[in-house]
């Protein structure tokens, strides 16, 4: 009778592990289906930071080179910022001046 009682909690754990598991993949599904989601749609965004990370970010993802995007007081960049669906990379093009 022992025996029996081990056998049936056993897989009775099985089953609560089995059900943990799955549980556990449905939510990393839902996770990367929400990941996927947010990289196809457009996301509007704007930072107020120091003309020094303007000028590191813009080199970092553009052709350009740092001094190549120094700024004056009150001046910023616009631009479209696009990551790639395969590699996750990321592009920034149709770099305007603001100018006040």
């Amino acid at each position: 009778k022992n025996a029996e009682n081990d056998r049936n909690v056993k897989n009775q754990k099985n089953k609560d592990n089995q059900k943990k598991l799955e549980k556990l993949e449905n939510t990393e599904k839902q996770q990367n289906a929400a990941k996927q989601k947010n990289r196809d749609e457009n996301l509007k965004i704007a930072a107020v930071v120091h003309g020094g990370t303007i000028m590191a970010v813009c080199s970092s993802f553009t052709d350009g080179e740092y001094f190549d995007f120094q700024i004056g007081n009150g001046e910023g960049y616009r631009c479209k910022v696009t990551v790639g669906q395969s590699s996750g990379e990321i592009y920034m093009d149709k770099l305007c001046k603001l100018v006040m």
